[in-house]
């Protein structure tokens, strides 16, 4: 009898079940499709399953589970791991489920590469922060999956921090008190925003950092203020 776990298109080392079993953080390997082909025991308490069979060799549309019925939970990390399986890069995200989950917390995902060589799907662990509430990372209409990441180079990181709290719906003088810096300031930076990227309006800005996913990127100013103690897990 062989010691691998095999599920249709990916085997997983005994040994390697063995060590992700003892770890008390979530752990999950998901293929190329999404689909989960392992999950520790406390991966499935934050799913709310008993038993693996309920997780296993299942998509997350599949799962009968409060985590993933809302918000789109299924299409993000779907979109998630395509992103991280062609990068081949280690990416974090910050997780905010107020549905599902009394605490935000960071999904780490790394390319999982099976015996031929070939990234095959992704490798995801994931630390809650239990130290912060909700109500420390939810700003407006705020995405509940967001990049620790940035997309791309065409946004400066103070360009980032000013349109995050925008694009969240917080009005200028608002932004402005968040930042220490004037109203004058705030509506400069997003004059030259909407020459930097031709739109008119502000719907229009929102349209554009969507089609970029900026409107997912948590500046890390952000990030490392509110995740202190994970900045090892922000990439």
């Amino acid at each position: 009898m062989s010691d691998d776990h095999i599920i249709p298109g990916m085997t997983i080392s005994h040994t390697l079940i063995s060590l992700l079993d003892l770890f008390k953080e979530p752990y999950a390997i998901r293929d190329g499709f999404s689909r989960t082909v392992y999950a520790n025991e406390a991966m499935l308490r934050m799913y709310k399953l008993r038993r693996k069979e309920d997780l296993e060799g299942k998509l997350d549309q599949e799962v009968s589970s409060p985590l993933v019925e809302y918000d789109n939970v299924p299409d993000e990390w779907a979109m998630q791991d395509r992103y991280v399986i062609k990068a081949k890069e280690r990416m974090s995200f910050l997780e905010v489920h107020p549905r599902s989950q009394d605490h935000p917390y960071i999904m780490t995902k790394l390319p999982y590469y099976n015996d031929e060589g070939i990234c095959a799907g992704t490798l995801a662990f994931i630390n809650i922060l239990t130290t912060y509430s909700l109500d420390d990372f939810v700003i407006g209409d705020m995405p509940t999956s967001m990049l620790l990441t940035k997309p791309d180079d065409f946004f400066t990181e103070k360009e980032c921090e000013i349109m995050f709290y925008r694009i969240q719906g917080l009005k200028s003088k608002d932004v402005a008190r968040k930042l220490g810096i004037s109203e004058n300031t705030v509506c400069n930076y997003m004059q030259s925003l909407y020459y930097k990227t031709g739109a008119k309006r502000l719907d229009s800005f929102k349209e554009f950092c969507k089609r970029r996913n900026y409107h997912r990127y948590l500046p890390k100013r952000f990030s490392s203020h509110h995740c202190t103690g994970y900045s090892n897990l922000i990439t």
